[in-house]
């Protein structure tokens, strides 16, 4: 039985260039190793349970870049499956500035450092991205203004779920902006 995991994100842009975090160590999700270590990525981890989704990006940038943005929109939406045994359905939300709040959590990431769109696009072709994280495809989705992008579409059972999510967080994103 695949069972899906709920993952969260936030892709900042100041200026011209895009907040990225050097995963320290090979994240662990639902016990099956990344190999991410050393690997460049969006702030992101596993919602918590109970906790809506746009809340989970917002903590996992606090701790893993130490600051907070101005969530602006829900971007895309990324799935596909982990070894074949675990759906990931990954939330990817756009932000707008950064202010450092706090120091970021050491132990799970290396670094923090800005980068350019055409600098992502390097790091993707030298594989020093992870593999599942897009982020180019993400920037286009978002420059291009499309309300959202669908990745690796593969499990329709789960579509129900996930515009139930959308329409949740849509609602929460407008009520903050007024």
């Amino acid at each position: 039985m695949i069972r899906p995991i709920i993952l969260a994100s936030c892709l900042v842009k100041k200026g011209n260039k895009y907040l990225l975090v050097q995963e320290a160590t090979d994240k662990i999700i639902a016990g099956i190793d990344t190999h991410s270590k050393g690997k460049w990525t969006t702030p992101h981890g596993q919602a918590d349970k109970g906790e809506e989704i746009q809340e989970a990006a917002e903590r996992e940038l606090l701790e893993e870049a130490g600051g907070k943005t101005k969530i602006k929109r829900l971007g895309v939406v990324a799935t596909g499956t982990l070894e074949g045994s675990i759906y990931i359905i990954s939330f990817v939300f756009y932000g707008e500035g950064f202010k450092r709040t706090g120091k970021r959590w050491r132990h799970e990431i290396k670094k923090t450092q800005w980068f350019t769109k055409k600098e992502i696009k390097v790091l993707e072709k030298k594989r020093l991205m992870r593999d599942n994280v897009p982020v180019a495809q993400f920037i286009k989705t978002i420059e291009t203004g499309k309300k959202v992008e669908f990745i690796k579409w593969k499990h329709p059972e789960y579509v129900k779920e996930i515009f139930r999510i959308m329409d949740k967080t849509a609602v929460n994103i407008t009520k903050e902006q007024k």
